[in-house]
């Protein structure tokens, strides 16, 4: 058996690979291999038996549509790359009646998302009404701009139980943030008594194995609840839509490495936009959008797969039933 071979039997029962062992996979393992379907194999049944075979649908709402001072390269709400150049903000009673139908479909749980800037007494204002409207049973998420310890204090106060935040690929050289700060924000969240949902994300054609498994490491060592993989969109006008996307197969070898790495150690594993491939090498969740979404150009109220079509997705991986 090669070593890829090997490294993928001694992760398969969930002990994870230290930075060493995931970079020679990820070195070693090309997109078609032999080695590459038994790594997708070996995760997949990873994830199926830590989960129970359970899959799991989130959904997020973009309350915000402006141009944002971070102007992360990628990103459709960039200030600089001028994509957006109306203002669009839900109001608290929009964002609750589209709370109140996702939390109908049966979501596990629900992200609100805005830009750096939107004003953090919003998000505090929208959090209390959501919650008052779903309950207590829904997972609430915050995802917004860099927090300090006070802040997260109070979003845990006005009703949400976790943030989606990550160090992304290339932050600080490809974004107007500092690594260290969206680090320190990561720590916040459990001080508050929330768990802090993370990925390894933008992936593009550019990033090196070594890259990507450092910043697992990152992660991990910074106790995040649960992972994700996500792809690059090229979205037309921003700075590193010239530098493509990785394929979907591409997506589901990094996915099924990524896994493999992290073993049991986290408490769900995502894809992001998710499609059948990933969801058959390790994944196990998917986000459902509305409204803003950071990979559109334009505003359309349905900026990502629906929840039916998640669930749909989700069966067609063998996750669920329709």
């Amino acid at each position: 058996m090669t070593d890829g071979g090997e490294l993928i039997e001694r992760a398969r029962n969930g002990r994870g690979l230290d930075r060493e062992e995931a970079l020679a996979l990820f070195s070693g393992i090309k997109v078609g291999s032999r080695e590459m379907y038994m790594a997708m194999q070996a995760a997949d049944q990873m994830s199926r038996r830590q989960f129970g075979n359970v899959d799991a649908v989130l959904a997020q709402i973009g309350v915000d549509w402006s141009p944002c001072p971070a102007d992360c390269g990628f990103c459709a709400f960039a200030a600089g790359s001028g994509i957006v150049k109306e203002p669009f903000r839900l109001s608290v009673e929009e964002t609750v009646d589209m709370a109140k139908g996702l939390a109908a479909e049966g979501v596990m749980g629900l992200s609100i998302m805005a830009t750096a800037a939107y004003p953090f007494d919003m998000v505090l204002e929208i959090g209390r009404a959501v919650r008052d409207a779903v309950g207590e049973k829904v997972v609430l998420v915050a995802n917004i701009g860099d927090m300090d310890r006070s802040q997260a204090s109070a979003l845990a106060e006005a009703g949400f139980t976790a943030i989606y935040h990550c160090i992304r690929l290339g932050e600080g050289r490809d974004t107007g943030l500092e690594p260290s700060r969206r680090a320190d924000t990561i720590r916040a969240a459990p001080d508050a008594g929330m768990m802090v949902f993370a990925c390894i994300e933008p992936i593009g054609p550019e990033h090196t194995p070594a890259e990507m498994v450092d910043l697992v490491c990152q992660h991990l060592d910074l106790g995040v609840y649960a992972l994700a993989t996500m792809r690059r969109y090229a979205v037309p006008g921003t700075p590193l839509a010239s530098k493509g996307t990785i394929s979907e197969a591409e997506l589901a070898r990094i996915t099924s490495m990524i896994r493999l790495m992290v073993g049991y150690r986290t408490l769900s594993f995502g894809n992001h936009e998710s499609s059948t491939l990933p969801l058959m090498s390790g994944a196990n969740t998917i986000t459902a959008e509305i409204w803003a979404n950071p990979r559109k150009g334009e505003l359309t109220r349905t900026a990502g797969a629906t929840v039916t079509e998640a669930r749909r997705k989700l069966w067609e991986a063998g996750w669920s039933t329709p």
